[in-house]
């Protein structure tokens, strides 16, 4: 369970935090933390960026709890008009939200070599990632990766 730590990483939070465009939650079990939300506001608007759980409390979903405990903890400050969860699926977004809004990235690109090539891989990296994401889901091998720390988590 990490979050990131380089220099550069702490001196925009502590800009955002004095701010007040920052909102950071831990969940702790017996003293010892086991997931973390790091949420960025901007005007009216929080947006999810960082999450993470320790993996040996993942059957007690902390992820969630924390998750629950920090839209009650922002509902309290009646100062946000919507959470943005981002774009992607995940179960705790089927949970939590309201509503849904399409999204896309729109990118001109000139047709010259370059941008094209890079958009091109880009575009294939993407495809096998997916692709792997969906073997090692039906070969049930992706939790085990989790658990083993070959895997992000988040």
């Amino acid at each position: 369970m990490s979050a990131p730590a380089h220099q550069s990483f702490i001196k925009s939070w502590l800009t955002l935090l004095k701010a007040d465009n920052l909102r950071a939650y831990s969940l702790f079990l017996r003293g010892q933390p086991i997931s973390y939300l790091y949420y960025l506001v901007s005007g009216l608007i929080v947006g999810y960026d960082y999450l993470g759980h320790d993996t040996a409390h993942s059957s007690l979903s902390p992820g969630t709890v924390l998750q629950l405990l920090a839209v009650e903890a922002l509902s309290a400050e009646e100062r946000f008009a919507a959470f943005d969860f981002t774009e992607g699926e995940g179960q705790h977004k089927e949970l939590f939200s309201t509503k849904r809004r399409l999204c896309g990235d729109v990118y001109v690109l000139s047709r010259r070599f370059p941008p094209l090539s890079r958009m091109t891989l880009h575009y294939a990296t993407e495809k096998m990632s997916t692709a792997a994401g969906i073997a090692l889901d039906r070969l049930n091998l992706r939790s085990r990766l989790r658990c083993a720390g070959l895997i992000a988590t988040a």
